[in-house]
């Protein structure tokens, strides 16, 4: 009767044992008025079928013998007896004094399932349990995924171990998480939080065809993320681009952005160097100019106009180099020529008396110092009267050619008148 009293009072889980042929204690008058007295909000009965009261426990004469002269007897061992007590017992009490939550599980399942008992429940208690809401990572390498946990059961409150990882800045991954009830249950979720593959960005890239042009292009083909896509090349425009570095990001449909640098190239510039030969003699027509061509794209070609340059004159004279990508480049290449040789400050001095006597002199300018004069072999201080030509050369060849003409100054004209002696003597 203080057993069926006490029960008022208790409000713990609670777990009620009898065997069904129990004739020292009867069910009906013990064990089923306590289950009921309870003020647990949890509590069972458990019924073993055949069971006995003194089967309970190890052998006992006196109680063995106080149930053996009762009515009904045990029609179940006393190892049968604490095998169905301890199927029951131990998941029971692994619960409550371990707080292993899974263990109240398998107390439930076995009583669902046994055919070695009956049994009579009146529980609240769910064990404990949770549900996950899970938010990805935005963009990929981010850390802006979440986790929200909702547990239910079990006897709250409740703490959550995340360990390290905290739920609101999650990255791509799997994590581990334990919640655990105010009886000190613990049940283990994991969490995996995705993310989209990483933007990619290939590039087709047309560099620039001549050296200083702005028709390069580039053309992007992006991938991963969350299509679509939008291009920011700032200022630039990507189809008329010259030589230079240029940032571009691309953002998907989901506002992740990837930036990379491309670089557009351009050949290097046409150069033009020349070897002249100038025009050897004033007014030929026999200058040159070779040319030596490098950058650019060789090979290249020369346009000269209606020129031959190897027969210029004295002037200025355009050439066009186009490279095999028809970049072009023109210089212009000036031809000099000497002045004409001229003889200028000619002296003479005539014959006198017949002697051969007669000089001439010349001065030879122009062309290219220095110079020659060709008088056919004559002494120019030993002249007699008559016309000398005199050729003058420069170092080149180049010639002027002039006439000098010796006169002659008579000696003296004597007179002279004879009158005859008239007389011998």
């Amino acid at each position: 009767v203080s057993s069926i009293n006490s029960a008022l009072s208790i409000t713990a889980k609670s777990l009620v044992f009898s065997g069904e042929l129990d004739g020292v204690t009867p069910a009906v008058d013990h064990h089923t008025p306590m289950y009921n007295n309870l003020a647990s909000n949890c509590k069972t009965f458990v019924n073993i079928l055949g069971g006995g009261h003194c089967y309970f426990a190890n052998s006992s004469f006196t109680c063995d013998f106080g149930e053996g002269t009762s009515n009904p007897q045990p029609t179940i061992s006393r190892g049968e007896q604490h095998q169905v007590l301890f199927d029951f017992v131990n998941p029971w009490l692994d619960f409550m004094l371990k707080a292993d939550c899974d263990e109240f599980t398998v107390f439930q399942d076995s009583l669902a399932v046994s055919s070695r008992v009956t049994h009579n429940q009146s529980c609240n208690y769910v064990p404990l349990a949770s549900s996950l809401s899970t938010t990805d990572a935005s963009c990929n390498g981010l850390s802006d995924g979440t986790a929200t946990i909702v547990t239910s059961g079990g006897t709250p409150s409740y703490t959550e171990n995340w360990g390290a990882a905290n739920p609101n800045t999650l990255g791509a991954g799997t994590y581990p998480v334990s919640i655990t009830d105010a009886q000190g249950c613990i049940i283990t979720e994991s969490v995996t939080i995705t993310e989209p593959t990483a933007i990619s960005i290939s590039s087709t890239i047309s560099n620039v065809s001549c050296n200083s042009l702005s028709d390069g292009t580039i053309a992007l083909t992006p991938s991963g993320g969350t299509p679509n896509y939008t291009e920011n090349w700032g200022a630039a425009n990507p189809n008329a681009l010259s030589v230079g570095t240029y940032p571009v990001t691309v953002t998907d449909d989901a506002g992740c952005s990837k930036t990379e640098n491309i670089t557009i190239t351009e050949p290097s510039a046409i150069s033009i160097s020349n070897t002249t030969n100038d025009v050897s003699c004033n007014g030929l027509s026999d200058g040159t100019v070779t040319l030596t061509i490098s950058g650019g794209t060789p090979n290249y070609t020369e346009n000269w106009g209606s020129e031959n340059p190897n027969a210029l004159s004295a002037g200025t004279y355009p050439v066009t180099v186009t490279d095999d990508i028809g970049c072009s480049k023109t210089d212009n290449i000036t031809i000099t020529e000497p002045t004409a040789v001229a003889i200028s400050n000619v002296n003479s001095t005539d014959e006198n008396c017949g002697l051969g006597n007669g000089t001439a002199s010349i001065t030879v300018s122009g062309g290219t110092s220095g110079y020659t004069q060709n008088w056919n072999g004559e002494d120019l201080n030993a002249l007699s009267a008559g016309s000398y030509s005199v050729i003058a050369s420069d170092v080149n060849g180049c010639q002027a050619s002039t006439t000098i003409v010796i006169g002659s100054i008579s000696g003296p004209t004597v007179t002279s008148s004879t009158t005859n002696v008239n007389c011998y003597g």
